[in-house]
């Protein structure tokens, strides 16, 4: 099984492009498995986890994530 990991991406709303750039490497790849592993996002605003989850959404190999303490940092976890 090939895994790949990755942490701190820290996406926000000016990272659009960072991040699709991120994913679109990881989708090269021949993985099974992504894991994301916390400070997904920079400052936990429901803007940032749309578009980190719009990212996301365009993979095609199963993922799994963990918050980190940036992705509750105002209280909006959910």
């Amino acid at each position: 099984m090939r895994i790949a990991a990755i942490g701190d991406i820290h996406c926000n709303t000016t990272s659009h492009d960072l991040v699709r750039s991120l994913f679109a490497q990881i989708a090269q790849q021949r993985v099974d498995i992504l894991l994301l592993c916390g400070d997904l996002v920079d400052y936990g605003l429901p803007d940032e986890a749309v578009i980190l989850a719009k990212e996301i959404s365009s993979l095609k190999i199963p993922t799994l994530a963990v918050l980190g303490n940036h992705g509750v940092r105002i209280g909006q976890a959910r």
